[in-house]
Order: structure tokens, then sequence, then C-alpha cells
């Protein structure tokens, strides 16, 4: 019996293909966490940069240095994307593709968990323990920290939860 095939299972390759699927709606999400922050937060609104609360951007070379980190970060997010993408692709390139077609719903919750639970981990580390930056650079950024924690995280993570379990409600049904 391969690696791919359990016990009962009548169709070899299937669980990957679950895995790589659900694996690339996360890496998509997560992704997709981060360019949103850079594009709005950082380009749009200039609330702040990567490591705008320890290296504040007000000279040249700070801001160059800030700069700097927000282009490693948007390095990542667009290679968690790749990632996804090709793994999506492996996915879909196998024999077995009913999974990720008929699961439509499943895998937009995925991408909304991997978004929702990415802002969530970045928010706690560098908001709250690492202190790196706030939301926007205010004398008592707590509050702007939070809201974004339960609405740019911990809300999305729900929401793809229900997704999920609603996907799995009408399966069953």
């Amino acid at each position: 019996m391969s690696d791919n095939e359990y016990k009962g299972d009548s169709r070899p390759g299937e669980i990957e293909n679950k895995k790589k699927s659900i694996a690339s709606a996360i890496l998509i999400g997560i992704g997709l966490a981060g360019l949103i922050d850079i594009i709005i937060f950082h380009a749009i609104l200039q609330w702040h940069h990567t490591s705008s609360h320890k290296i504040i951007p007000n000279t040249i070379e700070s801001l160059q240095i800030n700069l700097l980190h927000d282009g490693v970060f948007l390095a990542f997010s667009l290679l968690m994307i790749v990632l996804g993408i090709i793994l999506l692709w492996y996915a879909q390139s196998s024999k077995n593709k009913d999974y990720f077609w008929s699961d439509k719903r499943s895998f937009i919750g995925l991408i909304l968990i991997g978004f929702g639970g990415f802002n969530t981990i970045e928010g706690i580390i560098n908001h709250h323990i690492l202190q790196m930056h706030h939301v926007i650079e205010v004398a008592d950024p707590f509050v702007f920290d939070l809201i974004f924690l339960v609405i740019g995280g911990i809300a999305i993570v729900v929401l793809g939860t229900i997704l999920l379990r609603l996907q799995k409600t009408n399966t069953y049904t």
C-alpha cells in the first residue's frame, strides 16, 4: 500500500491532493494578508513600516532601513502566494482532481483561515510582544492594535471556520 493510499481508499493520491489543496489555500491566505498589509498600511495610508516603532523613520537613512524591511516582508508575502499556487497546480494536475473543484467554499474558508491566522500571529508578535510597529503610530496604539487583532485576525479566522463547517454540513446533507 502506498503512502497516499489508506485502507479502504479507492482513489490513491486523493489524500495527498487534499493536503496540497489545504496547504495551498493557507499559503495563499498568508501571502494575501501580507500583501494587503503592505499595500494598505505601509504604502497607501503610510501608518507604519515593518520596523517603524524600533527604527523611527524620521531621517532618510532610517526610512531606507524601514523600506528595506518592508521589501523583505513583501518578498515573503509574494513567496507564500507563489508556493500556494505551485501546490494548487500540482494538486490539480494529478489524476484525482475532484477534491478542490467540489469544495470551493472550504478552499475560500482555508484562505480566510490563513489570512486571519497570519494577522493574529503577526499582530500578537509584532504589535504586542516585540513592538516592531503598531497599526498606527500614535501616543496610545493599544486600541488600534486590539481592533486589528479582533477584526483583521480572529474574526476572519472565525469566518473561514464557518465556511468550512457549512461546506461539511452541505456535503453530508
